[in-house]
C-alpha cells in the first residue's frame, strides 16, 4: 500500500520553529570548545569541556535573569507613569474592576478544579469495572465534563477571546 500525499503547497514550517532548529543546531558551534590534547585524558578533556559548557550556561542565565529584570523595571515605570496622570477615583474604579475580575477567576478555577476533582475520582472509580462497561462509563464521564457549564464558559473565552474591558 502506497501512502501519496494529496497535491497542494510544499509543507513549510513557520519562521520561528525553523529559527528555533537553526540556534538549536548551531548552538555547539557558538561555543568555543577546545580540541583534546595528544597527551590529555579522556576524562580530564571531558571535565573540562564541560566546565566550558557550564560556564556559558550560566552566563546566558545571567543575561536573561538581567532581561528579565529590565522588563521587570520598565513595566513598574510604565504603570507609575500611568497612576500619575489618573485621579483617585480613576484609580479606586481600576482597583474595583481589577478586584471583581480577580474574583471571577477564582471562582472559574475553583470550579475547574472541582470539576477535574471529581472526575479524577470518577475515573478511580471506574477501574473496578471490566473493560466494556467501564468503555461506557469513561465516555459518559467526558461528555459529563463536556457539558459542564464551567468548562463550556471556559471553552467560549478560549475560542472567542476575552471579553473586552468594561469601561
Amino acid at each position: 500500500m502506497k501512502i501519496t500525499r494529496s497535491p497542494g503547497p510544499p509543507l513549510t514550517s513557520p519562521p520561528l520553529l525553523q529559527e528555533v532548529v537553526r540556534l538549536e543546531t548551531e548552538y555547539w558551534q557558538l561555543l568555543d570548545i577546545p580540541r583534546q590534547e595528544k597527551q590529555e585524558p579522556v576524562l580530564t578533556y571531558v571535565l573540562r569541556a564541560c566546565a566550558i559548557v557550564e560556564k556559558s550556561q550560566r552566563s546566558q542565565e545571567q543575561a536573561e535573569k538581567a532581561h528579565r529584570a529590565d522588563e521587570d523595571e520598565e513595566r513598574k515605570r510604565e504603570n507609575a507613569q500611568r497612576l500619575n496622570g489618573m485621579t483617585t477615583s480613576q484609580i479606586l474604579e481600576e482597583n474595583t474592576m481589577l478586584t471583581n475580575e480577580l474574583y471571577r477567576q477564582l471562582r472559574k478555577y475553583s470550579s475547574l478544579r472541582t470539576l477535574m476533582r471529581e472526575l479524577k475520582d470518577d475515573y478511580v472509580e471506574s477501574k473496578m469495572y471490566p473493560i466494556i462497561p467501564r468503555y461506557f462509563m469513561l465516555k459518559e464521564m467526558i461528555h459529563d465534563v463536556m457539558r459542564d457549564p464551567a468548562f463550556v464558559e471556559i471553552c467560549h473565552e478560549v475560542t472567542q477571546g476575552p471579553p473586552p474591558p468594561a469601561t
